[in-house]
């Protein structure tokens, strides 16, 4: 049950991170002209909701590796997603949200490259997520024996 684990949680997650990050999150910038202030503040709202979807996701990714080992490569791997989460949590969520604010009160945010990072991140996790999930389909039709 754990290696199903190992390939579904990742699919699952990275389903997610295509809708609400690449679907979802330009989506709300093709909105009537009028609607367009309010860009801002709902894909803040809607990142930190998707920000604390994630950490559930990831705890469900990590769950399985308690009970059943994992290769070397899944364990770095759900390692290096915890990493990024946690740059996005603490550092380009907080960033992200003060230009939003910025933003609400009428003025320009200083130049940054905080978007494009977060953006590259969530490319890179879907990276991480989608090998994890091919490789885990590798081994379970042709397990490797330890």
């Amino acid at each position: 049950m754990a290696l199903v684990a190992y390939i579904m949680v990742p699919a699952f997650w990275a389903g997610l991170l295509i809708g609400v990050c690449y679907v979802a999150g330009p989506a709300k910038f093709l909105t009537r002209p009028a609607a367009r202030p309010a860009a801002p503040g709902m894909g803040r709202d809607a990142f930190t909701i998707w920000n604390d979807t994630e950490w559930a996701i990831l705890a469900m990714l990590v769950f399985p590796l308690l009970f059943v080992p994992a290769s070397r490569f899944t364990a770095i791997s759900t390692l290096l997603l915890g990493i990024l989460l946690l740059t996005q949590s603490t550092i380009l969520l907080p960033a992200l949200n003060a230009q939003v604010q910025a933003i609400q009160a009428g003025g320009r945010p200083a130049v940054s490259f905080d978007h494009k990072t977060y953006i590259a991140v969530d490319a890179l996790k879907l990276l991480i997520l989608a090998t994890i999930a091919w490789k885990q389909c590798g081994e379970m039709a042709f397990p490797v024996s330890p």
